[in-house]
């Protein structure tokens, strides 16, 4: 099982210091072990990904500010063990990031390759392109709606993921169940959807326990 975490800040800090041991502490928890990854919102309201095989490998966040990131440590199971195939996933216009934990098959990938650029072999990309597309014409700012069409996505491509997603406005971090989305609101702290145990920013020192 993938796991699955997001930070959110009421001001802007150094997030290395609160996700890498969150990825540990996922990895410690069995949530996977074959590769890594972060988006986070830079100061333009753009997204940026680092990603990479090892949690070792992603120190360079711990120079990176930010109120806003998602984050994930991958189980293989569609595609590659590769960097590539390494969540978060990123539109080409670096305004929307998402990565998940689950499965919704492959058969879209053709119908979202008329129109988007994949960087990967895996299925959870394809429903970061479906949302994006669903979800581009709505206020960004209107969270119930975005929320009420991705579950409509859902109904139509039956994703079986939970997911986060990274917007500039907020993040949506939620599981699918009977064509409902339960989504979290939280400000400064971690929430690590596997286990749905929220961390204040004043706890980095226990997160190793995640």
């Amino acid at each position: 099982m993938c796991g699955i975490g997001a930070l959110s800040l009421t001001s802007k800090q150094r997030i290395g210091k609160y996700i890498l041991p969150a990825l540990a502490g996922m990895q410690e928890d069995a949530r996977g072990s074959d590769g890594n990854g972060v988006a986070y919102l830079e100061d333009d309201n753009t997204i940026k990904l680092i990603k990479d095989m090892e949690i070792t490998d992603l120190e360079e966040i711990m120079n990176k500010t930010s109120t806003e990131a998602i984050f994930h440590t991958r189980k293989a199971s569609v595609g590659k063990i590769n960097p590539e195939n390494c969540h978060p996933f990123l539109n080409e216009d670096g305004t929307i990031a998402l990565c998940g934990n689950g499965h919704c098959g492959t058969w879209h990938r053709k119908e979202f390759e008329k129109t988007h650029t994949f960087t990967s072999e895996t299925d959870t990309e394809i429903i970061l392109h479906i949302i994006e597309e669903g979800i581009k014409n709505i206020d960004k700012d209107d969270i119930v709606e975005i929320c009420d069409i991705i579950i409509e996505l859902d109904d139509e491509y039956d994703f079986s993921h939970n997911i986060a997603v990274l917007l500039p406005e907020y993040i949506i971090v939620g599981k699918f169940s009977y064509n409902s989305l339960y989504y979290y609101e939280f400000k400064d702290g971690i929430l690590v959807t596997t286990s749905c145990l929220l961390y204040t920013s004043d706890a980095a020192d226990e997160l190793d326990g995640v």
